[in-house]
């Protein structure tokens, strides 16, 4: 038996409706159906994927969160070049204190003797060197002095002190074994003169030299 559908008609100029009923066909039924069954098969699926792009979304972020930083780094240009390092042999000396100067008066002379002497202990010698067993010896410029210039190395950083020693234009040593390195001494001055020597003026210059042992 056919089913029997309503249809609504309008007239555009009176803008008036009225409803009729006519017999569907076999063939308009199974169109109706197929809609139907369309809507029904659709609606789940329309609802279904914006909550599965979003979950596709969520999943992704974590992928690329626990990928290794490197992966995303922009590569740029690379270049080397070669860079050396020479340290050559290096000895330096230094002396602190400025001039050294004696006068010997009255206030260093004790009565009935025939030697005169003063200390000064102003100056420092410091060093630097990287070679080997080195030595530290003194020499002055005055090759006939009227009166005696005696020089100790005091309380040295590194090394050992050699024994006091009169000044004369031959090096001797001041200092011994100060190896590879770095130190400092007290220069210890001591002048002396004799009584019957008489008076007169020494003018010396100190040179300080770092020599192989």
């Amino acid at each position: 038996m056919p089913a029997t559908f309503a249809a609504r008609t309008c007239n555009a100029g009176t803008r008036a409706c009225s409803l009729s009923k006519y017999a569907a066909t076999s063939r308009e039924m199974q169109v109706a159906l197929n809609l139907d069954r369309g809507r029904s098969i659709l609606k789940p699926i329309s609802t279904a994927i914006p909550r599965t792009l979003t979950r596709l979304s969520t999943y992704l972020s974590f992928f690329f969160l626990l990928l290794p930083a490197h992966m995303f780094a922009q590569v740029y240009g690379s270049g080397n070049h070669q860079v050396t390092v020479v340290v050559s042999p290096l000895s330096l000396i230094q002396v602190s204190g400025g001039a050294v100067n004696f006068n010997v008066t009255t206030a260093n002379v004790v009565a009935g003797q025939d030697e005169m002497s003063v200390s000064n202990s102003a100056s420092q010698l410091l060093w630097g060197t990287n070679s080997g067993t080195q030595k530290i010896t003194a020499q002055t410029s005055l090759g006939s002095p009227l009166f005696t210039l005696k020089l100790l190395a005091v309380s040295p950083t590194q090394g050992t002190g050699a024994s006091e020693f009169a000044l004369s234009i031959t090096p001797t040593n001041l200092l011994l074994n100060i190896g590879r390195s770095s130190g400092t001494c007290t220069l210890q001055y001591t002048a002396v003169a004799l009584a019957s020597q008489g008076t007169g003026t020494d003018n010396h210059t100190i040179t300080f030299t770092i020599q192989a042992q």
